[in-house]
């Protein structure tokens, strides 16, 4: 069944129910129906919908203006229960219909799979309601439990402590129940299986050369002090990614080309500064960079946490480097076969468009998500002092815009 509005939009909305032995609902003259599955690009992903006793995932798959529809019978939240003696009981409720709500529960040794009332419509969607029951006794209750999000409770029970997580393994978002004893146990064998893998490089340079005419440098980047190492737990189901880099800087060379003397550097060659970080060598880094991954095999890229640091960037912009850029453009336009023109472009795009098989079923899109982000002041200095006349070689639009907010 349709309609058509979600929201303030005009989206249209799908509900469904599944068919068993040929009749609709769950048993002769039911009609339990499922929440809105809103079908537009801005809520594309997958969510678990609950009918009656059973869990369906619904995806929604866009692509170049073609939506996608796929239902499957299952879900990829999940309850696991790995302790000896305790319940754990989550409850699912409708925040638009108060009142409607959904009770789930896994034993001892039990896995179930859940979702929720109204996902698509519900701003609560990844919340929970839980309680654990030990000997029909609430141990441990939380409301609006974040399941989507890495997390560990620790939970006092009357003969064995209990440790609740939120986490994923795979493709699946777990909430696991399990005695912190058997828990250590199984996390000491996994912790085995830790590897790590270190990189340094003390110098690493690329070169633009100019091949026209002459075999002569146009550009030179260097790059200081390269350090990465990646650890992989099998544990945690979790990947780590350490970066360093001390220095950068970035230098035209040619400057004989704009008839103005340049810096020479040890081996004679005449060059000019374009930007490098400001800290000298026993300063700070250039760049530090931790990242930290769960769920590695899960299409939605999960980061737990995400720590960059950057140092001051110093850009210098003077006559001389307009210069270079300017003759090196009036080179490359000069090259047969350096540009594609408007028409080649599109050709090329209606070919692709053309090969594009339609009826291959689109794949469901990738979601980055980011639990903790530490970004440091990210700060850049611009130097400039040029002539508006070097500029003529840029496009109008950006001559003028030069010229309105140039000063002297």
């Amino acid at each position: 069944t349709t309609s058509v509005q979600h929201f303030a939009t005009a989206a249209p909305v799908l509900t469904f129910q599944p068919m068993h032995g040929g009749q609709e609902g769950f048993a002769p003259g039911s009609r339990v129906v499922s929440g809105d599955v809103v079908l537009s690009e801005a809520t594309a992903g997958s969510a678990a919908f609950v009918l009656g006793d059973e869990v369906f995932t619904v995806q929604v798959r866009p692509r170049r203006g073609v939506l996608a529809v796929v239902f499957m019978k299952g879900s990829r939240y999940l309850l696991r229960n790995h302790s000896a003696a305790a319940n754990l009981v989550v409850t699912v409720v409708d925040q638009n219909k108060p009142g409607r709500q959904k009770v789930f529960e896994a034993g001892p040794g039990q896995t179930v799979d859940y979702g929720w009332l109204n996902p698509w419509r519900d701003a609560q969607k990844n919340l929970v309601n839980l309680q654990v029951v030990v000997n029909g006794k609430v141990v441990a209750s939380r409301e609006k439990f974040p399941v989507a999000i890495a997390k560990s409770v620790s939970i006092d029970a009357p003969d064995t402590p209990l440790e609740l997580r939120a986490h994923r393994v795979g493709t699946s978002t777990l909430l696991s129940l399990q005695d912190v004893t058997e828990l250590t146990q199984a996390m000491a064998k996994l912790r085995e299986q830790k590897v790590v893998m270190r990189a340094s490089l003390q110098r690493v340079g690329l070169s633009l050369v100019d091949y026209h005419d002459e075999h002569e440098e146009i550009f030179y980047l260097e790059v200081n002090g390269v350090a990465a190492a990646v650890e992989m737990d099998a544990a945690e189901d979790r990947q780590t990614l350490t970066a360093t880099v001390n220095r950068i800087q970035a230098d035209m060379q040619l400057m004989r080309w704009t008839g103005a003397p340049g810096y020479k550097s040890d081996t004679g060659t005449e060059y000019v500064t374009l930007f490098r970080n400001a800290a000298e060598e026993a300063a700070a880094p250039f760049l530090n960079l931790y990242l930290e991954r769960a769920a590695t095999s899960s299409q939605t890229i999960v980061l737990p946490r995400v720590d960059v640091a950057v140092d001051t960037l110093e850009v210098r912009a003077t006559d001389r480097t307009l210069l270079v850029l300017g003759k090196f453009a009036e080179r490359c336009q000069g090259a047969s076969g350096v540009w594609l023109d408007g028409a080649k472009i599109a050709h090329i795009r209606d070919r692709v468009a053309e090969q594009e098989d339609v009826d291959v079923l689109p794949e469901l899109p990738g979601v980055v998500q980011v639990d903790n982000l530490s970004l440091s002041k990210v700060v850049a200095r611009l130097w400039v002092r040029v002539k508006l006349s070097s500029c003529s070689f840029l496009p109008t639009a950006a001559t003028l815009a030069i010229t309105v907010l140039s000063f002297s």
